[in-house]
């Protein structure tokens, strides 16, 4: 229900903004101009390609961290498959240890 709420607030500020600025701009990007953009689509779209910037760097981290916990994972499971033949060593270890203690 808030991010609703936040973002009906966000689309009339948006809004209210697109009506205040309605200046043609050019815009260039290097060779490429785009005359006659107005402000309001400049503003708004710099929002837009910072939040997919962002989202980009989102997944990536999201990813990296699913690695690390997956390998993670893999080195306990191996770890759990290594116990049981451990214990089971030192099992014999110490009968073999009680049997020189004795002899």
């Amino acid at each position: 229900m808030v991010s609703i709420l936040l973002t009906v607030i966000f689309g009339l500020g948006i809004g209210y903004f697109a009506t205040q600025n309605t200046v043609p701009v050019a815009l260039r990007v290097g060779d490429f101009i785009w005359p006659d953009v107005p402000l309001y689509v400049v503003a708004v779209g710099s929002v837009f390609l910072g939040l997919l910037i962002a989202w980009i760097f989102y997944v990536a981290r999201t990813l990296s961290t699913s690695l690390t916990i997956f390998g993670k994972d893999r080195q306990m499971s191996s770890a759990r498959r290594t116990m049981p033949e451990l214990e089971h060593r030192i099992h014999e270890l110490e009968v073999t240890n009680a049997q020189s203690a004795v002899a």
